[in-house]
């Protein structure tokens, strides 16, 4: 699958960037679907993300119950303070337009506020190889041992 990186625009220029005013992000939608219903959020592909994390009010939206589910502190997540993440399956749809892969998998939610849902190891890059080519595209090839799902509620 391939995507377009995306520009960014900063409101000054960019010294690392030579002055530019654009930082290109390969940033992607990625379906969630839960038991209710399914949204799709911009997700930022994140190698250096332990997890896939979503903000709080999408579990709600679709219908995931937080209230018995497993946690544990992170840090590093839209906050220099530790901060609960509350985990929970979901099932993830990922589409270019010419390949579809959907997937079983156990994803992150905090109650923080995000630039970007964090597309991450766990659950996620694990089962794909992936090129970032320059500012151009991004590459996400899966894996055979990517756990596929036709199931329409995780």
């Amino acid at each position: 699958m391939k995507f377009v990186l995306r520009g960014y625009r900063s409101p000054s220029p960019i010294p690392s960037l030579g002055g530019g005013t654009i930082r290109y992000k390969p940033v992607i939608p990625m379906t969630v679907i839960g038991p209710r219903t399914q949204e799709t959020p911009f997700v930022l592909v994140d190698p250096g993300s332990d997890d896939i994390v979503f903000p709080m009010a999408l579990a709600q939206r679709i219908g995931l119950d937080l209230s018995q589910a497993p946690q544990r502190q992170s840090q590093g997540v839209g906050t220099s303070q530790p901060v609960p993440v509350f985990y929970a399956p979901v099932i993830l749809l990922l589409s270019d337009s010419i390949q579809t892969v959907r997937w079983r998998a156990t994803v992150g939610f905090v109650a923080v506020v995000l630039r970007f849902s964090l597309f991450g190891i766990a659950g996620g890059l694990q089962f794909f190889r992936t090129t970032l080519d320059g500012v151009r595209e991004l590459e996400i090839i899966p894996d055979a041992s990517l756990p596929v799902t036709q199931d329409s509620v995780p």
